[in-house]
C-alpha cells in the first residue's frame, strides 16, 4: 500500500478543517453580534457563560487571542461561581479551538468528550479531523508571523497568569516551529512545559516534551533529545491513572511514527492498546487502533494492520460515532484488503467509508471512493471500467485540490489500464504526466511511483519498437530496483524486530491479564473477609441488644419458632414428595398411553392374522385325516400298476400338510407372543418377596425344560440376599421375565453340552442384592454366550439367536418392556462368546 494514502488524508483533513474554520470576515460579524448581546446582559448567569465561550472561540478564529482568553477566563469564573458544572466542559471546548493548530488540539478534544461523558451531557464537542501528532507538525505551507505577533501581545498581557501564559507559550513554540525557527520554538516550548508542571498540568507538559523531542531530533541535537526522551518515559510511568498512561503512550507512538521509528511507534501503541482493552475509553481506543493499522501498513504488515483496524469496527458500531477518523479507518481497511487481493472485503469497507463520507460531508470522499473502486476493478482485470472510475478521481483532484502524489498515483493507474488494453499512446501520455508530477520530489513515495513508471514506459516503448527510449527507462528502473532491494534487506530486519515486539506485547498482555485476575481474586477474597467480619460483628451486636431487651420472652419465641420451622419443614417435605410422586405418575401415564396405543394396534393385527391362521391349521389337520380315509377307501380300489404312483403323491401331500401344520403352529406361537407383548396392563403391583419369586420360577423353569429333554441336567446355584425387603411389583410380570431368562439360560447350557458332552458341567446361577435405592437380579450361565455382533439387537422384537422353529424372538423384548416401562428399572446383558452370559435386572425399591 502506498504511503501517499496516509499523507493524502492528513494533508486533506488539515486543509479542509482549517478552511472550514477560517472564513474571512464572518467571525468579525459574529464577534460584534455576541459582544452586543453580552452588553445587554450584564447579569452573570449560565446563558452569559455560554455566550462568553462562543465569543472566545470566534476571537480565536479571528486571531484575537488576548480578547478570546479574557472571555474564556470570565466564562469559567462565572461557571464556578454559580456551580454550573457544564461551564467547565465549555472551557475545555474553547481551549480546543485555541489549540486548533497545535498538538494539544486532540488532547483538549478528548478531555472535553470525557468531561461531558462524565456528567452525562450529550454536548456537541469539537470533532477531531485527524490524528493528534500531525497537528503542529504538518502545517499548511504559509508564514505564521501574524499568529505569532498576536500571541506575543497576549503573552505580554497574561505574563502573571501562569495557566494562560503556558498555553500561549506552547502555541508560540509550535508556530515558530512551523516557520522553521527551531531555537525560538524550543525556548517557548520549554517555558510552556515548566509552566504546565507548576500548575500540575502533567499531561500537557508531557505532550510538550514529545514535541520538543521531535524538534531536537529534526535539528540533529541527539544528545539533548535522549535526555528529553528519558523525561518523557518518567512522566508516562508516573501518570496518575491508567487512562492517562495509555493516552500518553498513544501520543508517544505518534511522535515515533513521525520520526520514522516504526518499530518504536508500534511498541508504544501496543502498550497503550493493552491498557485500553481493560478500561472503558472507547474513543481513545478507536484512535489508537487506527494508528496501529497505519503503523503496521507502513511496515508492509498488512494482515496485522487489518487485524487491529477490524478491532475498531465493533467499537465504532457500538458508539455510533461517525467522523473523519471512522471514515479514515474504513477506507484503510478497504485499501489494505485490495493489497491482499481480498476484493469482497475491500468493497464492503469502501462502501461503509463512502456512506460515512457522504453523511459527514467529507469533501475528499469522492476522490477516495473512485480511487478505491478503480483499484478493485483494475486488480480484477476490468480495465475499461477501472478507467472510468480513475478518470472521475483524477477530474475531482484537478478541480478541487492539487495533491501531487495523489495525482501521480491516479495517472499511473490510468497509464497501466491503457497499457493493458493496448492503447500505448494514451498509456504513455498519462505515464509522463505522472512522471512530471514526481520528477522534482525525492521521497520514498515518489521513488516508488518512478520505479513503476520506468518499468511501464520501458515496456510500452519496447512494444512500439523504440528501443533507445525503452533502454533509457529500463536503466532508470534498474537503478531504483537496486535501491528498493537494499531497502527490502533493511525492512526484513525491521519485520523481524516488529514480530518480536508484537509477540512480546501479546505475552505482556496475557501476563497483565493473569495478574489482573489474580489481583481481583485477592481483592474479592479480602472483601469477603471484611464483609464476613463486619456482618459477624453487626450480628453479634444486634443479637446482644435483642437478648438484653427481650430476655423474658426468648424461650417462648424460640419454642414458637421451632414449631413453625418443623411445620414448614414437614409441609415442604410433603410438597416435595407429592411433586415427585406426581412427576413419576405423569411419566407412567404418558408411557402407558403410548404403550396402550401401540398395544391396540399390535393386538388388532395379531387378531386379524390369527383367524386365517386358525383356518390354515384346521384345514391342514382335516386334509391329513381325509388323506388317511382316502388310503383306506378309494386307494385300495386302484389297479396295482397305479397304486405305487398314487402312494407316492399321497405321501408327499401328507408330508406337506405336516409342514404346513408345523409352521402354522409356529406362526400361532408368534401371534400369541405379539398379543402378550401388546398387553396394556402389567398386573396389580403389591409388596412381593423377590427371593421367593425368583426361587419358585427357577424350579418351574427347570422342571419344564427337563420335561422336554429327559437327559438334561444342570447345576442350580442361588445366592439370595437375606435382608431383601418386599418390593411393590407385579409378581406375574416379573415371573414372566424370570421365566424367559431362565429358559434362555437352560437352552444355552444344553446347546453347549451337545458340543462338549464329556468334560462340561452345565450351571445356572441366580442372585439378588440390595443396591442403594434398588434391587439387583443376576441370572448367569456358562453356556454358549452371545456374539458381540448381535448383542445390541437381542432386545429387539422378533430377533432371536435360536434356530428356526425354536424361538419367536419376543421373549427378551417383552421382558425388556416389563422391566423398563412397567417397573422403571433396567435390563442389561454381559456375555462372552463360548464362555457364558449374565443378565442383570435392577428395580427401584419404589416404583
Amino acid at each position: 500500500m502506498r504511503s501517499y494514502f496516509t499523507a493524502f488524508f492528513l494533508v486533506f483533513s488539515l486543509l479542509d478543517y482549517v478552511h472550514a474554520q477560517t472564513v474571512d470576515s464572518s467571525y468579525k460579524v459574529q464577534i460584534d453580534s455576541l459582544q452586543h448581546l453580552l452588553s445587554k446582559r450584564p447579569v452573570g448567569d449560565t446563558l452569559r457563560v455560554i455566550q462568553l465561550n462562543r465569543l472566545a472561540q470566534a476571537c480565536f478564529y479571528d486571531l484575537q487571542f488576548k480578547r478570546g482568553l479574557l472571555a474564556a477566563k470570565e466564562a469559567r469564573a462565572l461557571a464556578r461561581k454559580f456551580s454550573y458544572l457544564k461551564g467547565e466542559g465549555l472551557f475545555l471546548q474553547t481551549m480546543t479551538i485555541f489549540h486548533l493548530h497545535t498538538n494539544l488540539y486532540t488532547h483538549y478534544s478528548l478531555q472535553t468528550k470525557w468531561f461531558f461523558d462524565k456528567i452525562y451531557d450529550n454536548e456537541n464537542v469539537v470533532d477531531f479531523r485527524s490524528n493528534p501528532f500531525f497537528k503542529g507538525i504538518f502545517f499548511p505551507a504559509k508564514d505564521y508571523g501574524k499568529e505569532i505577533a498576536q500571541l506575543l501581545i497576549a503573552e505580554k498581557y497574561f505574563r502573571q497568569d501562569l495557566e494562560m501564559s503556558s498555553h500561549i507559550d506552547y502555541a508560540i513554540g509550535e508556530y515558530y516551529w512551523a516557520n522553521k525557527k527551531a531555537n525560538e520554538a524550543l525556548t517557548y516550548l520549554e517555558k510552556a512545559i515548566q509552566g504546565f508542571k507548576k500548575i500540575n498540568h502533567r499531561n500537557e507538559a508531557t505532550i510538550g516534551l514529545m514535541l520538543k523531542l521531535y524538534i531536537l531530533e529534526k535539528d540533529n541535537r541527539l544528545k539533548e533529545s535522549k535526555l528529553v526522551e528519558k523525561d518523557i518515559y518518567t512522566s508516562i510511568f508516573s501518570a496518575s491513572n491508567e487512562r492517562d498512561k495509555a493516552y500518553l503512550l498513544f501520543y508517544l507512538g505518534g511522535v515515533y511514527y513521525m520520526q520514522n521509528k516504526i518499530t518504536a511507534a508500534i511498541g508504544q501503541s501496543l502498550k497503550a492498546n493493552a491498557i485500553l482493552e481493560k478500561i472503558d475509553t472507547n474513543r481513545l481506543r478507536i484512535l489508537n487502533l487506527q494508528n496501529l493499522g497505519l503503523y503496521f501498513s507502513t511496515a508492509q504488515m498488512f494482515k496485522k494492520a487489518i487485524e487491529y483496524l477490524k478491532k475498531a469496527d465493533p467499537l465504532i458500531r457500538r458508539s455510533g460515532h461517525q467522523d473523519f477518523t471512522t471514515f479514515f479507518i474504513y477506507y484503510m481497511l478497504g485499501f489494505y484488503s485490495i493489497r491482499l487481493k481480498e476484493f469482497k472485503e475491500a468493497e464492503k469497507y469502501i462502501e461503509i467509508g463512502n456512506a460515512i463520507g457522504k453523511k459527514v460531508g467529507i469533501i475528499e470522499n469522492t476522490f477516495r471512493y473512485y480511487d478505491a473502486t478503480g483499484q478493485v476493478l483494475m486488480n480484477q482485470g476490468k480495465y475499461q471500467e477501472a478507467l472510468i472510475d480513475f478518470s472521475k478521481a483524477n477530474e475531482y483532484v484537478n478541480r478541487v485540490r492539487k495533491i501531487t502524489t495523489g495525482n501521480s498515483w491516479i495517472n499511473l493507474y490510468i497509464a497501466r489500464c491503457y497499457q493493458k488494453t493496448d492503447n500505448l499512446i494514451e498509456s504513455n501520455k498519462y505515464a509522463k504526466k505522472a512522471y512530471d508530477l514526481v520528477s522534482l520530489r525525492d521521497d520514498g513515495d515518489s521513488k516508488e511511483i518512478r520505479f513503476q513508471l520506468n518499468l511501464l514506459l520501458s515496456e510500452n516503448y519496447e512494444k512500439s519498437g523504440k528501443i533507445q527510449e525503452a533502454y533509457r527507462y529500463l536503466k532508470e528502473y534498474q537503478k531504483l530496483k537496486y535501491f528498493f532491494e537494499e531497502q527490502n534487506k533493511n525492512n526484513y530486519l525491521t519485520d523481524l524486530e516488529l514480530q518480536a515486539i508484537v509477540t512480546k506485547s501479546e505475552q505482556e498482555k496475557n501476563r497483565l491479564e493473569q495478574a489482573r485476575l489474580l489481583k481481583e481474586k485477592e481483592n474479592q477474597n479480602q472483601r469477603w473477609w471484611l464483609f464476613s467480619i463486619a456482618a459477624a460483628l453487626l450480628s453479634a451486636l444486634i443479637l446482644t441488644v435483642i437478648l438484653y431487651r427481650n430476655n423474658r420472652h426468648k424461650q417462648k419465641a424460640n419454642t414458637l419458632l421451632h414449631r413453625q420451622k418443623e411445620e414448614i419443614d414437614y409441609q415442604r417435605s410433603k410438597a416435595e414428595q407429592a411433586l415427585t410422586d406426581l412427576k413419576a405418575t405423569q411419566t407412567q401415564l404418558i408411557q402407558k398411553e403410548k404403550l396402550a396405543s401401540l398395544g391396540e394396534l399390535t393386538a388388532g393385527i395379531a387378531h386379524e392374522i390369527q383367524n386365517p391362521l386358525n383356518f390354515v391349521n384346521n384345514f391342514a389337520e382335516v386334509s391329513t385325516e381325509l388323506i388317511d380315509e382316502l388310503k383306506e377307501g378309494p386307494f385300495q380300489k386302484l389297479p396295482d400298476d397305479e397304486k405305487e404312483y398314487a402312494q407316492e403323491i399321497l405321501g408327499d401331500l401328507t408330508s406337506n400338510l405336516k409342514k404346513i401344520n408345523h409352521h402354522g403352529g409356529r406362526a400361532s406361537s408368534i401371534v400369541k407372543g405379539m398379543l402378550e407383548h401388546s398387553r396394556t396392563e402389567s398386573g396389580e403391583k403389591r409388596p412381593t418377596d423377590l427371593n421367593t419369586l425368583a426361587d419358585e420360577y427357577l424350579k418351574i423353569a427347570y422342571h419344564g425344560f427337563k420335561a422336554k429333554n429327559q437327559s438334561f441336567n444342570c447345576e442350580l446355584i442361588t445366592d439370595f440376599d437375606a435382608d431383601l425387603k418386599p418390593v411393590d411389583v407385579a409378581p406375574q410380570e416379573i415371573g414372566r421375565v424370570l421365566l424367559n431368562l431362565y429358559n434362555n439360560a437352560f437352552y444355552a447350557v444344553s446347546e453347549r453340552a451337545k458340543l462338549h458332552p464329556e468334560d462340561y458341567q452345565p450351571m445356572v446361577q441366580v442372585s439378588t442384592q440390595q443396591i442403594g435405592h434398588g434391587i439387583e437380579f443376576r441370572v448367569s450361565d456358562n453356556g454358549t454366550g452371545i456374539p458381540e455382533t448381535v448383542k445390541a439387537k437381542i432386545f429387539q422384537p422378533f430377533f432371536t439367536t435360536k434356530p428356526t422353529g425354536e424361538g419367536t424372538g419376543l421373549g427378551l423384548s417383552l421382558s425388556y418392556d416389563i422391566i423398563t416401562k412397567g417397573h422403571g428399572g433396567t435390563l442389561t446383558v454381559e456375555s462372552t462368546e463360548g464362555e457364558g452370559t449374565e443378565f442383570i435386572i435392577t428395580l427401584p425399591t419404589t416404583v
